[in-house]
């Protein structure tokens, strides 16, 4: 039944998990379509905003990768597929600030020459990760602001303020990285 997804087991150490068989497709084709090749890093998410699957899915739990397999997988595909531009597709990219300082790190001191994009909450940004990630090769940050009303934050429950979107925007294009923001409507 639908309702077993639910209460499944989760896998609690994600690096048990192979990387992706990017042999079983065109790579470069799916880079032409998609611009950015995929990479997770974490799944879940902590927050429990009302209208996201994420909190449903994964029991409000986030599980992450440990940096160092983060960037074989990413020199994996630099150097096999010669892929130069990445998309971190978690919801909470930031969550850690230090395991994205390490990971970010990991890209500079290996010489990692990709450029990459992720999504992040308002309320997860500083302007000393900002500026190491943008030393790594981030080049645009996703925030899923949802509304620019209090209220409507407050009921779904999103766990920010207008402010925070409002300072976490004005950092980010500081820093020299590319904002895009999502709302609901």
């Amino acid at each position: 039944a639908a309702s077993d997804v639910y209460k499944r087991q989760l896998l609690s150490d994600l690096d048990e998990l192979p990387f992706p068989a990017w042999h079983l497709l065109s790579v470069k084709k799916y880079e032409e379509r998609c611009a950015y090749m995929p990479v997770v890093t974490s799944r879940g998410c902590p927050n429990g905003c009302i209208f996201c699957v994420a909190t449903k899915f994964n029991h409000g739990i986030i599980r992450m990768r440990k940096p160092e397999a983060i960037v074989k997988e990413i020199q994996s595909l630099a150097g096999q597929y010669d892929v130069n531009k990445i998309e971190f597709v978690d919801p909470v990219f930031l969550f850690d600030k230090r395991r994205i300082v390490d990971i970010c790190n990991n890209l500079i001191k290996n010489k990692i020459d990709v450029k990459w994009q992720c999504e992040a909450r308002v309320d997860q940004v500083s302007d000393d990760v900002l500026r190491i990630m943008k030393n790594a090769g981030c080049e645009k940050i996703y925030f899923g602001a949802e509304s620019g009303c209090q209220d409507i934050l407050d009921g779904s429950q999103k766990k920010v303020t207008v402010e925070q979107i409002k300072r976490a925007v004005e950092m980010t294009k500081e820093s020299g990285i590319e904002v895009n923001i999502g709302f609901i409507l």
